[in-house]
């Protein structure tokens, strides 16, 4: 399904960083194992989820269960060896300047939060990740879901932050 190849393109992204990055991903779904093992990253399939009631939703329709982000943060925390963590969807893919600017941040200070706006792109493709300009391409396969979305990285106009670390 097209989410899966979404999820593999941005796992690449992050093992394509400089300097690399430990990994760690989260989740049952299939074929993640394999993915993590790819480009060696842990893989931790149990995750503890909510449900509506503890999550205080109040709604007449289902809503899907969401993962504890506390136990997500501790599991990682006990289980990473580097001094700074990332928390990332796994859809997102994060530029070769994301490995500069951890190391940067990491060497100017012990203490810090970095948020970052999301930019869209419609990717109909797998990616190669060897070449360092990557992101510049258009992806020429790029298929357009609706006449006005374009081919090139747009900012999102929502307010929703995928990542910080």
């Amino acid at each position: 399904p097209h989410i899966a190849m979404i999820q593999t393109n941005a796992i690449r992204s992050w093992a394509a960083l400089k300097p690399k990055p430990h990994i760690i991903v989260f989740g049952p779904e299939e074929g993640l194992d394999k993915l993590a093992a790819t480009v060696g990253a842990k893989h931790i399939p149990r995750v503890k989820l909510l449900d509506e009631k503890s999550r205080g939703v109040h709604s007449s329709r289902p809503v899907t269960p969401a993962p504890a982000m506390g136990s997500l943060f501790y599991q990682a925390m006990s289980i990473a060896t580097t001094k700074s963590l990332v928390f990332i969807n796994g859809d997102i893919m994060l530029p070769p300047v994301m490995g500069d600017l951890m190391m940067s941040v990491n060497n100017a200070t012990d203490r810090f939060l970095l948020l970052s706006h999301r930019y869209r792109m419609w990717v109909r493709e797998y990616i190669d990740f060897s070449n360092p300009m990557w992101y510049m391409d258009s992806f020429g396969k790029c298929d357009l879901p609706q006449a006005n979305k374009s081919c090139t990285w747009t900012r999102d106009s929502s307010r929703a932050v995928d990542y910080f670390g």
